[in-house]
């Protein structure tokens, strides 16, 4: 499970969800969206190959931003990522991850940085016309969002795992134990049938 990256954007122009909005990576056209806050990791890419991740990256959240309404959550598969977004209020969050990803645990991250991004810069983003500075865009909460949710979904699936091992090692303890009560009430009944010179299945043993 990975989190590529994480970015803070505004849609400009008519609003989002426009059929006319035609993103260009780098540019200032008016119809992209506004580029506020961004942490993206492009470690697992070769060296030469991490600029253009990152323009692509953030063309592509660009074009998703302005084509989610406001009020609109939604996912879409662009080559090997899964992008989620999350408009409020004109507001918009972008993740890109991998499929394995759980969309529920994707879009809580969504909402936990909008809330912090209120937090932290009010409603200054609703004057923003262009992309922040680079110095702006590196938000600290957006970098370390990137890299502790990852570890905590990790611990996470680690934790369920453990857990399913556990209640399955409960349920055998059960079939353990249930086995063991069968067996001696079959020895018991047994034993009594040859005390009592009775046949050892009869209607009334078997309704016991």
């Amino acid at each position: 499970m990975k989190i590529t990256a994480l970015l803070v954007l505004k849609p400009l122009s008519s609003g989002a969800g426009g059929s006319s909005s035609s993103a260009a990576p780098g540019g200032g056209s008016g119809s992209e969206a506004a580029v506020l806050a961004n942490a993206t990791d492009v470690s697992h890419f070769g060296f030469f190959q991490r600029s253009a991740a990152r323009e692509f990256i953030v063309f592509v959240a660009r074009t998703v931003a302005q084509r989610t309404q406001p009020g609109q959550r939604q996912s879409v598969q662009h080559e090997e990522y899964k992008v989620h977004s999350h408009n409020r209020n004109g507001l918009c969050v972008v993740a890109f991850m991998d499929d394995h990803y759980p969309v529920r645990s994707a879009f809580s991250l969504l909402n936990k940085v909008l809330d912090e991004y209120q937090k932290s810069f009010g409603d200054s983003w609703k004057a923003a016309t262009k992309d922040s500075t680079d110095s702006t865009q590196q938000w600290p909460f957006l970098t370390d969002a990137l890299t502790k949710f990852q570890v905590l979904l990790s611990m996470n699936k680690k934790y369920y795992e453990l857990s399913v091992v556990c209640w399955f090692i409960d349920q055998t303890s059960e079939v353990i134990e249930m086995f063991y009560v069968y067996c001696y009430r079959l020895m018991s009944w047994g034993a009594g049938a040859i005390l009592s010179s009775r046949p050892l299945w009869t209607t009334e043993t078997l309704q016991k």
